[in-house]
């Protein structure tokens, strides 16, 4: 594992697959329904700064169901590179309020 410029990067190369978990959040006041995960490949702007080239275009993407406060999916890379994850918490009160704004 290196460190670089508060970045923490594991050695990607001998990795064929990227494990994404995430483990112990429950929320019962409003209720965590699923987990959206997006992927974004980081390449260098004109100032060399890695950035998401198409930030509307995730080069993956993925809805979990939450099961008991934990997920787990994988990723595989088509090509080496940098990454950036996103992952979001969909909450069952929202989606009912949402639901019922027309």
């Amino acid at each position: 594992m290196q460190y670089i410029s508060g970045y923490i990067m594991a050695d990607v190369i001998l990795q064929s697959a990227i494990m994404i978990r995430w483990d112990g959040w429950s929320d019962a006041l409003s209720g965590v329904r699923e987990y959206l995960v997006e992927v974004f490949r980081l390449k260098p702007n004109s100032d060399e700064r890695l950035v998401e080239k198409t930030p509307l275009e995730p080069v993956f993407t993925d809805v979990v169901e939450h099961v008991e406060g934990k997920m787990t999916l994988t990723y595989t890379p088509s090509e080496p590179g940098m990454y950036r994850l996103y992952f979001r918490i969909v909450y069952i009160y929202i989606s009912v309020c949402a639901g019922l704004v027309k």
